[in-house]
C-alpha cells in the first residue's frame, strides 16, 4: 500500500508541475491544492527509500551472516530493477530517434546513454528521468550486500556506521551551488548523500519488525502525517529548492516517511490496519507506474484536442487531468502484468535465483 502511495505522490507532483495541465495557473480555483501537491509530492521518493530499507532487512533477515547469500542477493536486485527500466529507457530513446520534434536527440549523448542503462552516477538526469532514484537504490543494495556477510548481530552497528560515515562526508563534498538546482543532489557523490539515511532508517524499521515489539503505531503514523503535511508543506512552499536537497530534505521528509512506515507496519501487526486488495494491486504495479507515468502524462497532453467552443476552454482542459490519471493507472497495471512481471520471472530464472517451485510472486522482494 505504501509503495502505491509513494508512486502516486510522485505522479501527482509531476502532474502539478506539468504546465499543460494548468494546475499551477495563477487564479485557478485549485491553485492552493496544486501548490501543496508541488510542496510534498516529490517526497514520495523519500518514502520509497525508507520502504526499500524495510524490505531489504525484512526479506533478507534469515540470510544475514551467510557469505554465500551475497551473490544471489545482488542477482535478485538486478532482476528486480533493470529489466523494466531497460525497456522504458529503450522506448524513450526510440521515441527520440523516430520523432525528434517530440523528444530532443541532442539531450542523449552516447556516454549518457551508457550510464543511463547501467544506472551509473551522472551529473544530469538519465534518459528516463526518474531513473536517478534507481542509481541511489543500486548503491544502497551494493552496500547492504556487503552487510549480509556480517553476523546478524552486527547489522545494526554496520548500519549506524554507514550513517555516521555519510554524515561525516556530506559537509566535505557539499557546495552551495548544488542547492540552487533541482538536480543539485546528482552532483553530490553517492557516499556523501544524506538520502542514504532514509534507507538506513528503513533498515532499522525492518530489523525492529523482525526482532521486537512495535509500540505506538498510531502515534508514529499521526506524527509522520503531520510532519509531511504541516511542516514539510509549509517549509517547502517557503524554500522551494532547499528542501529538495541534503540534510534538510532528510530531516523533514525522511523522518516523516520513517514514522509513517513504522506506524503502518505496527498497526498492521496489531491487526488494526487491513489493506484492500485494490491497494495491494496498486502497490504491486507501483514500479511500473513510477517508470511510465511521466510519459503517459506527456502523451495525453500531446494528444488532447483543443476546444473550439467559446467559454468551455477551462473545463475542457480540466477534463484532461482525470483522463491522464486513468491512463496512468491502466498503463501501469498493463505494464506490470505483461512486461514487468514476466521479465522479472525470466531474469530470476536466467540468473539462477528463482525460488524452488518457480519464481512465483516475488516482485516485492
Amino acid at each position: 500500500m505504501l509503495r502505491a502511495v509513494a508512486a502516486t505522490m510522485v505522479l501527482l507532483y509531476h502532474l502539478a508541475t506539468t504546465a499543460a495541465y494548468g494546475w499551477l495557473a495563477p487564479g485557478a480555483w485549485h491553485f492552493g491544492a496544486a501548490r501543496f501537491v508541488e510542496a510534498i509530492g516529490f517526497a514520495g521518493v523519500d518514502l520509497f527509500f525508507v520502504i526499500s530499507g524495510v524490505v531489504m532487512v525484512y526479506s533478507s533477515y534469515d540470510r544475514l551472516g551467510k557469505t554465500r547469500e551475497v551473490a544471489p542477493f545482488i542477482k535478485r536486485r538486478v532482476a528486480r530493477i533493470y529489466p523494466l527500466y531497460w525497456v522504458c529507457t529503450a522506448a524513450v530513446l526510440a521515441l527520440a530517434w523516430m520523432a525528434p520534434n517530440l523528444a530532443s536527440r541532442e539531450k542523449f549523448a552516447t556516454l549518457g546513454i551508457l550510464k543511463s542503462f547501467l544506472l551509473w552516477p551522472q551529473n544530469e538526469y538519465p534518459v528516463v528521468a526518474v531513473g536517478w532514484t534507481l542509481t541511489f537504490e543500486m548503491y544502497f543494495y551494493l552496500v547492504f550486500a556487503g552487510m549480509i556477510a556480517l553476523p546478524r548481530r552486527a547489522l545494526p552497528w554496520a548500519l549506524a556506521g554507514w550513517a555516521a560515515i555519510t554524515l561525516g562526508l556530506f559537509p566535505l563534498f557539499d557546495q552551495a551551488e548544488y542547492r540552487k538546482s533541482l538536480a543539485g543532489h546528482l552532483r553530490l557523490p553517492l557516499v556523501a548523500s544524506p538520502l542514504a539515511l532514509e534507507f538506513v532508517a528503513g533498515c532499522f524499521i525492518g530489523w525492529r519488525a523482525r526482532t521486537g515489539r512495535m509500540p505506538l503505531g498510531a502515534t508514529a503514523l499521526a506524527a509522520g502525517l503531520v510532519t509531511f503535511a504541516a511542516i514539510g508543506g509549509t517549509l517547502r512552499m517557503r524554500y522551494p529548492l532547499e528542501l529538495h536537497y541534503g540534510v534538510a530534505r532528510v530531516a523533514v521528509f525522511g523522518t516523516a516517511a520513517a514514522l509513517i512506515t513504522y506506524g503502518c507496519m505496527a498497526l498492521e501487526r496489531d491487526q488494526r490496519l487491513r489493506v484492500p486488495r485494490s491497494l495491494k494491486l496498486a502497490g504491486d504495479a507501483s514500479y511500473s507506474l513510477y517508470l511510465t507515468h511521466m510519459y503517459v502524462l506527456w502523451g495525453v497532453a500531446q494528444l488532447w484536442p483543443t476546444s473550439t467552443v467559446s467559454g468551455v476552454e477551462g473545463t475542457w482542459r480540466a477534463a484532461m487531468t482525470p483522463v491522464a490519471l486513468f491512463a496512468c493507472g491502466v498503463a501501469a497495471i498493463a505494464s506490470y502484468r505483461w512486461i514487468e512481471r514476466p521479465l522479472h520471472r525470466y531474469f530470476l530464472l536466467v540468473l539462477g535465483v528463482a525460488p524452488h517451485g518457480g519464481p512465483g510472486r516475488t516482485v516485492a522482494t
